[in-house]
């Protein structure tokens, strides 16, 4: 995916490595998305998550029953961006998001569905 090139904060080093403070930007937030069978549409939303330059964004994926373009996309940009994934069973979006909600480590959360898009600025 040639066109996915998040462009991250720089962390202050001040706060130790995990702190997720970034250097004159608010508190980080995680976004949470619930997927299944829908990968052309996740790929739009985690785009659009990284695409915001001005918070420090992590991104956990709840995909319930992934088929393997799904598994490999995320796979591809945990390598390149703060995306944790958690790989379970199918269930309705309210279980995807409480399992995902689980592993939240920031102190804001936002809720965002595959089929949806942020606009710019949007997590800050």
């Amino acid at each position: 995916m040639a066109d996915f090139e998040p462009q991250l904060p720089r962390l202050d080093p001040r706060h130790g490595e995990g702190a997720g403070v970034a250097v004159g930007h608010p508190p980080p937030v995680t976004v949470v998305i619930p997927t299944t069978d829908r990968t052309e549409y996740l790929k739009q939303a985690v785009a659009s998550v990284f695409a915001d330059k001005w918070v420090e964004t992590e991104c956990v994926v709840y995909a319930g029953d992934p088929p393997d373009a799904t598994v490999a996309f995320l796979e591809e940009i945990r390598m390149r961006a703060p995306l944790r994934y958690i790989v379970g069973k199918r269930g309705n979006p309210s279980y995807q998001y409480n399992r995902a909600l689980e592993t939240v480590r920031t102190p804001f959360v936002s809720l965002l569905a595959d089929d949806d898009l942020y606009p710019a600025g949007r997590t800050g």
